[in-house]
């Protein structure tokens, strides 16, 4: 299950054209940016009635800006919020991402 959301997630920021690269792993240093990485952070399984039981599986994304000299940070500012709200809105939009198990 954990891979079959892995896959779905680095469909899913792939769909995002302003990123330069999408890992599925967090990298320090991307080929390009702005960069997209994602990797499991917490796993769950809770009962929550009884006849439920469910998992919960945390991803953190991380979106990476490059610092250049000449540009201002706004400029920077605004790729990281425009990107920001691109990955929140794919999300959002996409109800297949919130599984039962």
């Amino acid at each position: 299950m954990l891979n079959e959301i892995r896959t779905a997630i680095k469909s899913k920021l792939d769909t995002i054209t302003d990123f330069a690269f999408v890992y599925d792993y967090h990298k320090v240093w991307a080929e390009g940016y702005p960069a997209c990485s994602f990797e499991p952070v917490k796993i769950e399984s809770e009962v929550y009635d009884t006849c439920n039981n469910k998992n919960i599986y945390s991803f953190d994304i991380v979106i990476q800006q490059d610092i250049w000299e000449n540009t201002s940070r706004q400029v920077w500012l605004n790729t990281l919020i425009n990107t920001c709200e691109q990955v929140i809105y794919a999300f959002a939009s996409d109800s297949s991402l919130s599984w039962e198990v």
